[in-house]
């Protein structure tokens, strides 16, 4: 079978079900050009190579154009893992993966985890169902400047929901928007549109390494984010545009996650805390062995 892997956010979101299916796969491949951060999949690399695990870091070419048939025919005759960082069906690459081997008659099991998409609501505070589409952010290319982010913002705020902005980013590469670039990219954007939709004051709220150790959250303005007035962390990036009007509790939870007393970081070493789980679940398997004094 074919089973795409979500490994979570960090090493220590890292689902139980997640790390039962890598054990039990002949071949992992780990997707290094779709996520970030990288430490967090080298890591998981190294477990696996340690547990004599065939295990490769992927780059775009090994998942995707012909590469897909090869993986699919491949997982025909045995247990393929595609292991990815947050949940394995954000990025659409997976979802042709997905497609192909089931067309082969391949079955497919997708294990899911928390990515940036469930983690922006978590870590500003704002009402999940005040969320509108979500849309990334990139850069102009061969003088072709995207407009579409504009035409999202725009809907989302005319309902008063809150816009997901996900930052063009290549992991293989080191490439990762900034929320600076991010800044003049939607002031651009104004500045071609006219329709008064992003102001100078409009709010942003920036998200950076997101539950992990260095988590962190900044709420700011759009002229503020073009100028880079703050110190916004480190890559990889989301932003979130609230909505025009907010629930006072969604403004008292904002207010609380940029103070950083509402947050995602580990509340201890993330590699403590997989040694306390091991330690907790191996205890009760043998207590349960034991069975009643």
């Amino acid at each position: 079978m074919l089973i795409l892997v979500g490994l979570g956010l960090y090493i220590d979101l890292l689902p139980l079900r997640s790390l039962a299916a890598l054990a039990r796969c002949d071949k992992v491949l780990i997707d290094a050009y779709t996520s970030a951060p990288r430490e967090a999949v080298e890591r998981v690399y190294e477990v696996l190579r340690a547990m004599g695990k065939r295990v490769s870091l992927a780059k775009r070419e090994d998942l995707e154009g012909e590469s897909i048939a090869r993986i699919a025919e491949e997982a025909r005759h045995s247990d393929v893992c595609i292991a990815v960082l947050g949940d394995p069906l954000i990025a659409t690459t997976h979802s042709a993966i997905c497609t192909e081997a089931a067309s082969r008659g391949v079955k497919v099991v997708v294990i899911p985890a928390p990515s940036i998409h469930c983690a922006s609501i978590t870590a500003t505070g704002l009402m999940s169902y005040r969320f509108g589409r979500s849309v990334t952010l990139v850069t102009p290319k061969n003088g072709v400047f995207y407009e579409y982010p504009y035409d999202v913002i725009k809907e989302n705020l005319s309902l008063n929901l809150h816009t997901l902005l996900l930052l063009e980013m290549d992991a293989e590469k080191g490439f990762f928007m900034d929320p600076c670039e991010a800044g003049r990219l939607l002031m651009e954007l104004e500045k071609r549109r006219g329709e008064g939709v992003l102001r100078s004051d409009t709010l942003v709220v920036v998200l950076s390494k997101v539950a992990s150790p260095r988590h962190s959250v900044v709420v700011t303005k759009l002229d503020e984010l073009e100028r880079c007035t703050a110190e916004f962390g480190e890559p990889p990036y989301a932003l979130v545009i609230p909505a025009g009007r907010l629930h006072p509790i969604e403004e008292e939870m904002l207010r609380y996650a940029s103070q950083g007393l509402l947050t995602m970081a580990p509340v201890a070493d993330p590699y403590s805390t997989l040694r306390e789980a091991a330690n907790i679940f191996l205890g009760r398997a043998q207590e349960k062995e034991k069975g009643p004094r």
